[in-house]
């Protein structure tokens, strides 16, 4: 049950109502960690807003077309979710016996690979001709492949499962020592894959194994199960692709000025025209790319954003949003959107901040008003303590910091910069670097250890802390004041609203919610506290 911890006016106050109030207010986190004191706290916070909202109400903001757009178009985008969910994500959870059983056949073999990947299908067949005719893999990768392995003559090491994609993996774990495959297409290109080896290894720690193991099952079956679902979509939808239409990312470039009403699909209850479909979408540059991973990346496209329409049109006859789980979730944006509004419009208007009250509040905290000591740095990152000794004493013997910072640093952005950091404060320091504060200018570091290696820090500038000008303090005191003079504005809406509205609050409830998180950890031993009142 969800007990009813107040009531403003007829409004109930439910525990979890106060739980997502809680989670929201805090970034995620769900744990009162002060017992009843802290319940009683935020239960005030959750009455004061209640308030607030029913006045909202009152003043019909539910209505105001911002809000009701807004929440509309949010609640629709939360159906889809909540949708794509129901139909994918949870269909494609695997069960344990999958888990296991990909543990047991698919952990035990790695694969020694080399490939050659080209943008066209014709070339990979000259290629693979080539290759029967005697040529050298690695030398024809080397000079044609489009990969990052070319560099290693086509080498990609040892792949296990999972590591490649689905279609990339059946078509290479099938092959025998030695042998090459035929052309075959992939998100990279057309690839000719050799394997050179596979060999047995021991299967690792299924309690350890079995996270990752689990991952994979389920980013292949959401994807399996997407396509299943789209292509579900596609026929109840009925959806065509308009004769008039050329599908090319050429042809829909030369368009795109001419003719941008031209429809791309038609589906029962909508339609996709060329120029809702390119906006936003850079057609010339995706002509430009090489024509199969062109059209392969425009059907992409296309496929999604009908898919999205779709899923769109099955919110909307199934009445996702209508969903009684969604309801809460709904209620909740909305109101927080009419409680801007009512901020705005209401609580807030008219409010201004006279530059002399600004001028008044710098004045009197002039003296509190400082911009922090700012350093700047360079560094040199290497990989042991004895490159980082070795180098400092070059540097006492006179060589110059930024010259070996150029020669020797391992992080290539600042050594290209002869090691220079930029401006750091003390409040931007990591700890392990605090040496840094106390240096003077020109000084080095002794070496320090981080998670990336070992780094020498010299201190190149000191800009001592100094007095912020009232031009640089301005608008952060404009927002402070802004701030003091929203919350009296609250405080006296909400003073206002308490005398008009009965309040009550249920003491044995809150005990009783109390020990409930008690019991499940939730919160510390509660502590007598006074009652409060309204």
């Amino acid at each position: 049950p969800d007990p009813v911890l107040a009531r403003v006016g007829d409004e109930p106050v439910t525990a979890s109502q106060l739980e997502r109030e809680f989670t929201d207010r805090h970034a995620g986190h769900a744990r009162f960690l002060g017992g009843e004191s802290e319940v009683r706290e935020f239960l005030d916070k959750v009455i004061d807003r209640r308030l607030l909202l029913q006045e909202a109400y009152r003043l019909g903001l539910d209505r105001v077309p911002a809000v009701a757009t807004a929440a509309d178009a949010w609640a629709e985008n939360r159906a889809v979710e909540w949708l794509l969910d129901r139909e994918i994500t949870a269909r494609a959870r695997p069960s344990e016996a999958a888990i296991r059983a990909a543990w047991e056949e698919r952990t035990t073999t790695l694969y020694r690979v080399s490939q050659i990947v080209v943008a066209t299908r014709e070339e990979a067949e000259r290629l693979a001709a080539e290759l029967r005719a005697g040529a050298d893999f690695g030398e024809l990768a080397l000079e044609h492949s489009t990969a990052r392995s070319r560099f290693a003559h086509g080498a990609l090491g040892e792949v296990g499962w999972g590591t490649m994609s689905p279609e990339w993996e059946a078509v290479v774990f099938a092959l025998a020592p030695g042998e090459t495959s035929a052309p075959f297409a992939s998100p990279e290109g057309w690839q000719l894959v050799r394997l050179e080896a596979r060999r047995s290894v021991e299967k690792p720690d299924f309690a350890m194994a079995r996270g990752r193991i689990a991952k994979i099952l389920e980013t292949r079956a959401r994807a399996d199960r997407r396509q299943q679902y789209g292509a579900e979509l596609w026929k109840r939808y009925r959806v065509q692709a308009a004769p008039e239409a050329a599908l090319e990312p050429a042809a829909l470039t030369r368009l795109q000025a001419s003719a941008p009403a031209t429809v791309l699909y038609r589906w029962q209850g909508g339609e996709l025209d060329l120029g809702t479909f390119a906006t936003g979408l850079d057609l010339a540059a995706l002509a430009a790319q090489p024509a199969p991973a062109a059209r392969a990346e425009l059907e992409r496209l296309l496929r999604l954003t009908v898919n999205d329409a779709l899923v769109r049109l099955e919110v909307r006859a199934r009445r996702v949003v209508a969903e009684p789980s969604l309801a809460p979730e709904l209620r909740h944006h909305r109101e927080g959107l009419m409680e801007s509004v009512l901020y705005a419009d209401h609580v807030l208007k008219g409010v201004t901040i006279p530059e002399a009250r600004i001028r008044a509040w710098y004045d009197e905290h002039r003296d509190e008003l400082k911009s922090p000591e700012r350093r700047r740095t360079s560094q040199i990152l290497v990989g042991s303590l004895e490159e980082a000794a070795a180098l400092r004493q070059r540097w006492v013997t006179g060589e110059a910091f930024a010259e070996l910072a150029k020669a020797a640093s391992r992080d290539p952005v600042s050594a290209a910069q002869g090691g220079d950091l930029g401006w750091i404060t003390a409040a931007e320091t990591p700890p392990e670097f605090a040496a840094v504060l106390s240096l003077p200018a020109g000084a080095v570091t002794m070496p320090i250890r981080s998670q990336l290696g070992w780094h020498l820090i010299q201190v190149t500038e000191i800009e001592p802390a100094a007095a912020e000008s009232f031009a640089q303090a301005h608008d952060r005191i404009r927002e402070r004041l802004f701030e003091e003079e929203k919350r009296a504005r609250r405080a006296e809406w909400v003073r206002r609203l308490r005398e008009v509205t009965p309040v009550t609050i249920d003491q044995r409830a809150i005990e009783r919610f109390v020990a409930s998180l008690e019991r499940s950890g939730a919160a510390p031993p509660a502590h007598p506290v006074a009652p409060v009142h309204p």
